[in-house]
């Protein structure tokens, strides 16, 4: 009997197809922001470029992405943007951003992305504290963390730093990184991860570093960072823990259970055509579970787990003449289009 875990995403199904032209992946992932000094078209197309490659960033989880778009490109595949302070943001058609991806052969980081909750104690002008919420004097740590996490596209939150949090974190376990307290506070906030970082400055050189540890559901990892300022050490401690997260993903991806392949159905834009796909699928006997992990307006991505072989499986849906086969498609990931 074949399973079809679709209870997260019923309610979503009928706001997809409900609200015409709007993508239920349209957030902050295809969105960019970044400094702009001139509101002249030369100076705002170069931005939009840059805001482009910050999309490409988030998308792959990577700083360096492997195609690099025209100022042009950019240009013309931005939706909507506005001016604000001495930045702008845009927001880019997500359609045109996944094309352009997959043509250049350049792989995103698909699934979930695990939030991680992140305790940094600073010690600054003679004083230690956690940087939270409620932790003012703190605040501008905080915000460099977390502009540089969303540029990476990586999930965090910061403790409240309430009377609960008190009760069960004290800066020195944050301090010395102390696991077994810092651990269970993220069950409270959900996070699947826990970092906890040590900053100080060295008043010899002046040199910030940092001592990080990235607490995952099974094992640690530690680093060292140094910077000559605040931004810069931040901007490098979080370029290393972006790059831990992800690194993991791939690895849990690559060993993921064998005979499972991701399967892209495009040209699925109303709810008639999703139930129908769902049903010719669960047709098919070489699938054994299906599993969808994205939905937009217009396609929709399946994890699959086989019980024959992808051949077997691309026979079948070759003689069911309703999908036909993208020239994406690759032995790691099917993509195909609804007729």
């Amino acid at each position: 009997m074949k399973i079809v875990r679709l209870n997260y995403l019923l309610g979503l199904i009928l706001c997809v197809f409900t609200i015409i032209g709007q993508s239920a992946e349209r957030d902050y992932l295809y969105t960019g922001i970044v400094a702009i000094d001139s509101q002249e078209p030369s100076a705002r197309d170069a931005a939009m470029q840059q805001a482009l490659i910050q999309v490409f960033n988030k998308l792959t989880g990577s700083n360096k992405p492997t195609a690099v778009p025209t100022t042009a490109q950019a240009s013309q595949w931005a939706q909507q943007f506005r001016y604000q302070d001495h930045s702008i943001e845009v927001q880019f058609d997500q359609k045109s951003v996944d094309d352009f991806l997959k043509r250049n052969n350049v792989k995103v980081w698909t699934g979930e992305r695990p939030l991680t909750l992140v305790w940094m104690a600073v010690e600054e002008n003679g004083t230690q504290a956690i940087v939270g919420e409620y932790e003012l004097s703190m605040i501008h740590w905080q915000q460099l963390f977390i502009t540089d996490s969303k540029m990476r596209g990586i999930p965090v939150l910061f403790p409240l730093l309430d009377l609960t949090d008190q009760q069960q974190v004290a800066l020195n376990d944050v301090w010395y990184h102390v696991g077994s307290a810092l651990k269970p506070a993220a069950a409270r906030y959900r996070a699947e991860n826990t970092l906890s970082g040590r900053i100080f400055q060295n008043l010899q050189t002046l040199q910030w570093s940092a001592d990080w540890l990235l607490i995952l559901p099974n094992e640690q990892v530690g680093w060292q960072n140094e910077g000559a300022t605040p931004a810069e050490l931040i901007k490098a401690s979080v370029d290393r823990f972006a790059n831990e997260v992800v690194n993991r993903s791939e690895k849990n991806a690559s060993t993921a259970e064998a005979g499972s392949i991701e399967l892209t159905i495009d040209n699925v834009n109303n709810g008639q055509k999703y139930m129908h796909l769902l049903s010719y699928l669960q047709s098919l006997t070489v699938i054994d579970t299906m599993t969808p992990i994205k939905l937009t307006a217009t396609s929709v991505i399946m994890q699959l787990k086989l019980s024959g072989s992808v051949e077997q499986l691309q026979q079948q849906i070759a003689a069911g003449q309703l999908l036909q086969p993208s020239p994406s498609s690759n032995e790691h990931a099917l993509h195909y289009q609804y007729l």
